[in-house]
């Protein structure tokens, strides 16, 4: 059995997977949920389902020019929510705070490792980057959600960054890939404003996540408000940036 561990900054600027603690503050995870709350409102919430018809723990909605979506088609992108209604625009706090985790992620490690580049994580620049992301993938998680092992790759750009932003509840996030010649897993507990970034080798790496709660610890790490207790109790909001690579809708 492979022990699980947190990611070190030396293993961040190796593997591309970064946990960035406290990233949002408290009145940037409250335009986050005033954000999600209007989503809910324009294309709601709602549950995919496996290609059996089984549903998904987790309800979803996104922004963007496209969401992600699973039926009995399969798992993949579509242009209009499934009620018909066009997917609201991805709201800029969200783009600016996208970009402001990966140019974090990237200054962090080339701190670490001398002629660190960030042209394996598959783009020219950040700033190009966060003007292709087309899609945010919303997830509400009940207290009782999980998201099993899974890899992102429903995208035909299988390569950029992905951005994950957790407000609420806190949650159990693993992810494990091999570093080395060996498997490695990591293992952290995600509190109401940390961030997470998925580049280079770590992009199609499995993770999952599960143990969705509110933690009395939290504050500990500087994640003890919040925000969507009062809207969603005992639930957890994901705001997932990513660019598909899909042609334009």
């Amino acid at each position: 059995m492979v022990k699980a561990h947190e990611v070190t900054p030396e293993e961040s600027a190796r593997t591309g997977f970064y946990v960035l603690r406290g990233f949002l503050d408290a009145a940037t995870q409250d335009a986050f949920l005033a954000e999600a709350l209007h989503l809910a409102e324009v294309a709601p919430f709602l549950y995919p389902t496996m290609r059996d018809g089984r549903p998904l723990s987790v309800k979803v909605s996104s922004f963007g020019e496209r969401g992600w979506w699973a039926d009995g088609e399969g798992y993949r992108y579509i242009e209009r929510h499934p009620s018909g209604v066009a997917f609201p625009p991805i709201p800029e706090v969200i783009r600016d705070k996208a970009e402001m985790a990966l140019v974090t992620a990237a200054s962090a490690s080339s701190r670490l490792r001398v002629g660190w580049r960030f042209s394996p994580w598959g783009i020219r620049s950040i700033e190009e980057h966060a003007q292709e992301v087309d899609t945010c993938l919303v997830n509400l998680y009940a207290h009782d959600a999980v998201l099993g092992w899974h890899v992102d790759q429903t995208e035909r750009d299988r390569t950029s960054p992905i951005v994950t932003f957790s407000i609420g509840a806190a949650c159990t996030f693993t992810l494990r890939m091999e570093v080395g010649g060996e498997m490695r897993t990591f293992r952290h507990r995600l509190n109401s404003g940390d961030a997470v970034v998925m580049a280079g080798p770590s992009r199609l790496a499995e993770h999952s996540v599960a143990d969705v709660r509110d933690d009395p610890q939290a504050g500990l790490f500087g994640g003890s408000y919040n925000p969507v207790q009062k809207f969603y109790p005992d639930c957890r909001l994901s705001f997932t940036v990513r660019r598909t690579g899909l042609a334009p809708a």
